[in-house]
């Protein structure tokens, strides 16, 4: 049995990341893999004579190919005084190998071929990935695997890639969750593995007299990556047999040591470091909380699942709730819980999102938090709860879907920590319910065992992070106040869940319609409805979108149409969590031409949540105290925007200029100052007056129930008037147009976007573009990332506004200026033209026949089929078949065609937009004329309009 608390812990040994020998790799028989009733895939798990453990999966449908190895190490396993090295790896091994030298040799051969790959280093693990054109798993497989075992590690790029490790440190230096986190981690142990930064920058991987960062570099590497700690997983159309053949002759080569990874056997936190009160100065304009409380691992306990079991209750938002009662108080936006740690400890943690009120009121709602503690270890710890969540899970898991290759093969995470026959269900089996586990970790919930975390402004702080400049204080907790904490009664309005009513009995399917993409079965005035009766992934869920239209004229009806739907989310919040749990979602979103009401998961529940969804919306009633908050909440977010990084408010920006209804912060604050309950509450009595609505039902519904739901819809919702509603209209850039809209953004890195626009929506000009960003994205990257070191966000994208194709390059940079960056994309641009030019056929057609297989791939879940439907009726394609015609189109287009294209269309002179901000560091770089400092001296320039009709 663990130990009680988190404070039973201090005082371990001080032995951290030990490894130890383990016997000679032995190809142990495993019970066969468990799959869902849906998965037809077959898996064979198996391990290499180096120890590698590897699942290898075989699916004779799939187009596409995928593999993942896992390496059991990560930030826990730098030097203390090489913080970020493990990261600054990851890096290094994307530039060559000794068979495959070539720096974007294998990036390009990955997206040549209609594929995409990545990397991502977490705390104790790393892990590498690629999806590609199913023909090409072999050659992909093998150029993969030279990472592991001959990578280059070229001095060449030390300094470069040492300088896109900084750059991705930079980009995040004001990010909010990467802030807190750096408090968090220096308020640890300062001999526990997580004190380690973990993303590195220029000091950290710095050279040293006598000490390159190279060396540590290759003797980290070759002290850590060995194939006795990592996993791997492949998906092909092959039989297991072929994949596992393939996977010794391509991975037996990686060297061993014999070692496993071992977790720390250090505490994570002093004495002093517990029962404390940690105050958190953000930049934006937030108030929020975070309770957590250490105690023992729970890797172990996976199939008893005991944290789970307390986060559950306590972040569930049902009557009686902790969520509840202190929404009900006006004191909390939001809140939640979950588990969290590392595999040498775990932590209950709850958190909340405050409102200005509750900011005031702190301490009772952590006395409220103990109370609500108090009665789950009091009455909660329960059977019943424990075989409910199980009952969802194993019907989670009987109706779930297979997962796409690239999910399916990045689950080879868990071939390090759990049984490999529960490679598909790890998160379903569930063992006997243990009273005892669930008690050791609502026992750490305690005033002493607490780190209570507060972010707000006007908080005394007394020490500020290094990294990211974070001001901070730690402090003891009021013995009185966590008296008080300790022995407070429980409020009577505090209660524990009823039993689940939305679970789902009636699990049959219906038997499949004739038709294989949605017809349309109603089309009169106001109402049409599109359905499909599917049932070949085995799900018995149904998706339904419901498109309320009706006129929403400006800016001002737009920031009143959000709040109404925001309340109406609000009001609807307590009744929903259950049928959430349950797998039965119900959404409501305000658009620009309205509402979009959607249903989705398990069918047998959806009627009745329709009913009641829609009841509350025609009858909604508007909170004084409700809308306060949600306006005060509304307000802070478009005044915290300009915090945001700057990418993303230059990515934004481009939106807003180009969406004639897309409004920015500063429009929205201009208006909503005056917006009143009242307002609310008239738009609310009248939004569906003259509404018109679209109706798409797919999935596991008969046409019947299709039209009675579209029935529903049109008693609920409609009337005998139907008001016309303004078509989807963007701005549009004319073809020798240049314009340059100079964003003011407060942060040191630079931003550039370089967007060029289509001039019509013709297929034959979405393949052209299409094709164009596909034959750009790898040496956009590699010469301005890689080469040229200008920022770790280097992107070139093909990008649209409705059915208007466009192609997008930017860039955020540390290094240098917008003026600068504009240069260099330009030289770039002039410099591909040859490479474009002289480019050979069969390397061409390499890349069209890639972006085709992208395109053609078979849909694997109802959801990603779902949404495909959704977005083809939304943009007018009624045929459903929009990527298929893109597809056939970019077939038989060829080279020159899009060389034409990209000398006309894609220059220095060509008509484009650009959106750039000026960073600190670069303000001496003196802005070209002609530009804009305003959005409306943009949009008063783009004149023209591209319109689609509803």
């Amino acid at each position: 049995m663990p130990s009680l608390t988190m404070l039973a812990l201090i005082g371990c040994a001080k032995n951290t990341n030990v490894e130890t020998p383990v016997p000679a790799p032995v190809m142990e028989a495993v019970s066969a893999v468990v799959t869902s009733p849906n998965d037809d895939r077959e898996y064979l798990y198996f391990e290499l004579d180096n120890g590698l453990r590897v699942m290898a999966i075989s699916d004779p449908n799939t187009d596409s190919a995928a593999a993942a190895l896992d390496v059991h190490i990560g930030q826990f396993s730098d030097p203390f005084d090489r913080q970020g090295l493990s990261h600054f790896l990851e890096h290094m091994l994307f530039m060559g190998t000794e068979k495959y030298p070539d720096v974007d040799g294998y990036r390009k051969f990955i997206q040549d071929h209609g594929g995409g790959s990545n990397a991502g280093t977490g705390q104790e693990h790393t892990t590498y990935f690629f999806n590609i054109d199913q023909p090409y798993l072999e050659p992909a497989l093998d150029r993969f695997a030279q990472f592991f075992i001959a990578p280059k590690l070229d001095p060449e790029y030390v300094d470069r890639e040492r300088n896109a490790v900084n750059a991705e440190y930079s980009l995040k230096i004001k990010d909010e969750a990467r802030r807190n986190r750096e408090v968090r981690r220096v308020t640890h142990n300062p001999d526990h593995p997580f004190r380690k930064f973990s993303v590195g920058n220029l000091e950290t991987l710095g050279d040293r007299d006598g000490d390159l960062v190279w060396d540590d570099l290759k003797t980290h590497y070759e002290a850590t990556y060995s194939a006795s700690r990592m996993a791997m997983s492949v998906i092909g159309r092959e039989d297991v047999n072929t994949l596992k053949a393939m996977v010794i002759e391509k991975m037996s080569a990686v060297p061993s040591d014999g070692k496993r990874k071992q977790y720390s056997k250090v505490t994570p936190f002093l004495p002093e470091q517990l029962g404390v009160r940690i105050q958190v100065t953000p930049l934006q304009d937030v108030r929020s909380i975070e309770m957590t409380f250490p105690g023992p691992r729970a890797d172990e306990y996976w199939a008893e699942h005991p944290l789970e079991f307390v986060t559950h209750l306590m972040g569930q938002e049902g009557e009686g709730s902790l969520h509840s009662l202190l929404k009900s108080r006006g004191w909390i936006e939001d809140l939640y819980s979950y588990g969290t740690g590392t595999e040498d400890y775990a932590s209950v943690v709850v958190g909340a999102d405050l409102t200005e009120e509750g900011y005031q009121h702190i301490d009772d709602i952590v006395d409220l938090t103990f109370q609500y503690a108090r009665l789950v270890a009091k009455d909660g710890v329960k059977a019943a709860y424990h075989n409910e969540r199980a009952q969802i899970a194993a019907l989670g898991f009987q109706f779930s879907s297979e997962r796409s290759p690239s999910s399916a093969v990045r689950q080879a995470r868990l071939l390090q920590s759990y049984p490999p026959e529960h490679f598909n269900n790890v998160e379903a089996v569930y063992g006997d319910f243990d009273a005892d586990l669930v008690n050791v970790y609502l026992d750490a919930m305690v005033p002493r065992n607490l780190r209570l975390f507060v972010h707000g402004p006007n908080l005394e702080t007394d020490q500020t992070e290094p990294l990211y400049g974070t001001p901070y204080s730690i402090r003891p907790l009021d013995p009185a106040l966590m008296a008080r904490w300790q022995s407070s009664e429980t409020d009577p309005a505090l209660t524990l869940p009823e039993a689940n009513p939305f679970i789902a009995d009636d699990v049959s399917l219906r038997e499949a319609d004739e038709a294989d993409v949605p017809k349309q079965l109603l089309d009169e005035p106001g109402l049409s409805l599109w359905h499909d009766q599917d049932v070949e992934f085995g799900m018995p869920h149904t998706r339904a979108v419901i498109e309320l239209h009706y006129p929403v004229a400006d800016t001002r009806a737009q920031v009143i149409n959000s709040l109404m739907v925001d309340l109406i989310n609000d009001s609807l919040e307590t009744w929903r969590f259950q049928p959430s749990q349950a797998g039965v979602y119900a959404s409501v979103r305000s658009q620009e031409r309205g509402i979009e009401l959607s249903l989705s998961g398990y069918n047998e529940k959806q009627p009745e949540i329709l009913a009641v969804v829609s009841e509350r919306m025609m009858t909604f009633e508007v909170d004084e105290d409700r809308f306060a908050a949600k306006k005060a909440e509304m307000i802070r977010d478009w005044r915290n925007f300009d915090k945001q990084r700057p990418m993303t408010q230059t990515y934004t920006a481009v939106g807003q200029l180009f969406g004639t209804k897309r409004y920015t912060p500063e429009q929205g604050l201009a208006v909503i100052e005056d917006i009143d309950a009242a307002d609310i509450q008239s738009f609310a009595k009248s939004f569906a007056d003259g509404a018109s609505a679209r109706v798409l039902v797919h999935g596991n519904t008969t046409a019947d129930q299709a039209l009675a739901l579209a029935a529903s819809v049109k008693e609920q919702f409609l009337g005998d008037q139907h008001a016309d509603v303004d078509p989807e209209e963007y701005r549009r850039l004319l073809e020798d147009k240049v314009l340059v809209f100079d964003l003011d953004v407060d942060h040191n890195d630079s931003t550039i976007i370089a967007t060029y626009q289509g001039q019509t929506s013709d297929l034959e000009e979405q393949a052209l573009y299409l094709l164009v960003g596909q034959v750009l994205q790898t040496p956009f990257f590699t010469e301005l990332r890689t080469n040229q070191q200008l920022g770790y966000s280097v992107r070139a994208s093909y990008t649209r506004w409705d059915n208007l194709p466009g192609l997008m390059l930017s860039i955020q940079s540390a290094a240098v200026g917008p003026v600068t960056l504009q240069e260099r994309i330009d030289a770039f641009l002039e410099d591909f033209r040859v490479t474009l030019t002289d480019m050979p056929e069969a390397e061409f057609e390499t890349i069209r026949a890639g972006l085709v297989a992208s395109l053609t791939e078979k849909d694997t879940t109802l959801r990603q089929r779902s949404g495909r439907y959704a977005d083809d009726l939304y943009r007018g394609f009624i045929n459903f078949d929009r990527k298929a015609q893109i597809a056939k189109v970019i077939g038989n287009t060829d080279k020159a065609a899009v060389l034409a294209l990209y000398n006309d269309r894609i220059t220095a002179d060509a008509g484009r937009l650009i959106v750039r901000s000026f960073g600190q560091a670069h303000q001496e770089e003196v802005p070209e004329q002609g530009g804009c400092d305003t959005r409306e001296c943009v949009t008063d320039q783009l004149t023209e309009r591209y319109v689609r009709p509803l």
